[in-house]
């Protein structure tokens, strides 16, 4: 049972993290466009993280 709880709150927090870090990029996609900048973003997973990523061409 404890590993339920375990892997349940390792997953909430990973969801949780995964909303916070797409709420940030819409803010920096918002700021950016009202400053005229075209640089594309992209959230990437990483050891059970979220993490904003530049696209390169």
């Amino acid at each position: 049972m404890r590993d339920i709880k375990n892997e349940l709150n390792r997953l909430y927090k990973k969801e949780r993290n995964y909303l916070e870090t797409h709420k940030v990029l819409e803010k920096i996609k918002e700021n950016n466009k009202q400053n005229n900048i075209d640089i594309n973003y992209q959230i990437v997973e990483y050891q059970d993280n979220y993490y904003i990523e530049v696209v390169h061409d």
